[in-house]
């Protein structure tokens, strides 16, 4: 299950409908707030949380810690059009933060939606 938060729309509904044609379940938010109720309200396991990192409110960074808080086995995938948020995210923090620069081919998505699953933590 893979909970997916952009603030654009047609990004949002393309990226969750291929999620879903490729086997997974998706729970979609428009923003940080949206995110956090959806997490909460889920009483199934959510595998995978993929946020856009720039959106109203809060970052995507911040919903991250604050959603991990309560579902420790999360695992994050950040995706950015902003190539200062890239650069950060990408090496000068850790090398285990996953990031998905946009724009993005669905192909490039899905195989590394696959490796931030099957990375062991």
């Amino acid at each position: 299950t893979i909970l997916l938060v952009e603030d654009e729309g047609r990004l949002r509904e393309l990226v969750g409908r291929v999620l879903q044609l490729s086997g997974y379940t998706v729970l979609e938010a428009r923003n940080p707030g949206e995110a956090v109720l959806t997490a909460d309200g889920y009483s199934g396991a959510i595998h995978l949380l993929l946020t856009d990192v720039v959106m109203p409110g809060t970052d995507g960074c911040a919903l991250a810690e604050l959603v991990t808080q309560s579902r420790r086995d999360l695992k994050v995938l950040y995706m950015s059009g902003h190539t200062d948020h890239a650069a950060l995210l990408q090496g000068a923090l850790d090398d285990s933060i996953a990031f998905l620069t946009k724009p993005f081919t669905l192909s490039v998505l899905l195989r590394k939606v696959r490796q931030v699953l099957d990375r062991a933590d």
